[in-house]
C-alpha cells in the first residue's frame, strides 16, 4: 500500500555511479583489492567503467572489482604496466608469478631464438 512519505535523493547522488559501483563488485568468486602505482587518470584510461572501482590513495590508486577468473584478473592487472601490490586475494600473487613465467619464458625463447639467427 502506498504512502505519503517521499524519498529525497542527497543531492550530490549520481546513479550512474551508483550503478557501476554494484556492477564491479557484484557477487563473483573472488573479491580482488589491489594498489597500483600509477595516477587515477592513467588507471581510469584503461579501466571499463563498471569493471572495477578506482580510487586514489596513498602511493596510488586502489582497484577493487570481482572476478569468477584469477587468470583473467592478473593479465588485465599486468596490462597496468605499472608496480603493484596485491591486497586480497592472496591466490592472486600465485597467478601473477604463474603469468609473469610464461612470459618470461616467451621473451627469452625469442632472444635466444634472434641470437642464433644473427649467429649465423
Amino acid at each position: 500500500m502506498p504512502t505519503a512519505e517521499r524519498f529525497a535523493p542527497p543531492a550530490d547522488l549520481d546513479p550512474m555511479e551508483v550503478v557501476l559501483e554494484r556492477l564491479a563488485l557484484a557477487l563473483r568468486r573472488w573479491q580482488v583489492d589491489a594498489v597500483l602505482e600509477t595516477s587515477l587518470e592513467a588507471a581510469q584510461a584503461q579501466v571499463v567503467p563498471g569493471k572495477a572501482l578506482l580510487e586514489p590513495v596513498e602511493g596510488g590508486v586502489r582497484f577493487r572489482s570481482t572476478a569468477d577468473s584469477l587468470q583473467a584478473v592478473a593479465r588485465a592487472l599486468a596490462g597496468f604496466g605499472c608496480p603493484l601490490s596485491i591486497r586480497e586475494p592472496p591466490e592472486l600473487r600465485a597467478e601473477l608469478r604463474r603469468l609473469a613465467a610464461t612470459l618470461l619464458a616467451a621473451a627469452t625463447d625469442r632472444e635466444d631464438a634472434r641470437a642464433r639467427d644473427s649467429d649465423q
